[in-house]
């Protein structure tokens, strides 16, 4: 049988004075952290796209993302990765020899842990602000060059050449 001295236990905790403030978004950031890397940067990836948006289109910047993430490329791939419908093209091209992209396991394991809910066939949303707060926080902790890509990708108009890609 154990023996707990429970007025020692409790002077510790009220010693620590560990109250949650409402802003404090550190124990959601690192249970982020403690995703598996594609729900991770699922998360992240939608983060910018606001609090409901388009699966294909987080997806698609996410595994573009991924397609160019070597870093042991050319200075032409290199310089490709910020040429937006070169960029879609080659994903595509790559996508059909593939049978499960790193973003759609990103998305189904977001939303088994509750992060994202799918609101409709293509649709999901942060299942609440802060987790999407929490999300954002971690995308603004990264490089200045990475949030730079990301956002280039984002407002660059990738998501346009979707449709593009689709009637060629």
């Amino acid at each position: 049988m154990r023996r707990f001295n429970i007025s020692a236990i409790e002077t510790t905790l009220f010693d620590k004075k560990s109250v949650a403030t409402p802003g404090d978004l550190s124990f959601l950031i690192n249970h982020l952290r403690e995703l598996p890397e594609d729900a991770r940067k699922f998360v992240i990836w939608a983060s910018f796209f606001g609090p409901t948006f388009k699966v294909a289109e987080v997806a698609l910047l996410m595994d573009w993302d991924d397609s160019g993430s070597s870093g042991s490329g050319t200075e032409e791939e290199h310089e490709d990765m910020w040429n937006v419908s070169k960029a879609v093209h080659n994903l595509r091209e790559k996508e059909n020899g593939s049978t499960t992209r790193r973003s759609i396991r990103g998305l189904q394991t977001a939303i088994a842990e509750g992060w994202l809910i799918q609101r409709a066939r293509d649709m999901c949303s942060f299942s609440h602000d802060r987790y999407r707060q929490a999300a954002q926080a971690e995308a603004e902790s990264q490089p200045q060059e990475t949030i730079a890509k990301m956002s280039f990708r984002v407002s660059g108009g990738a998501c346009r050449c979707l449709g593009e890609g689709r009637s060629a």
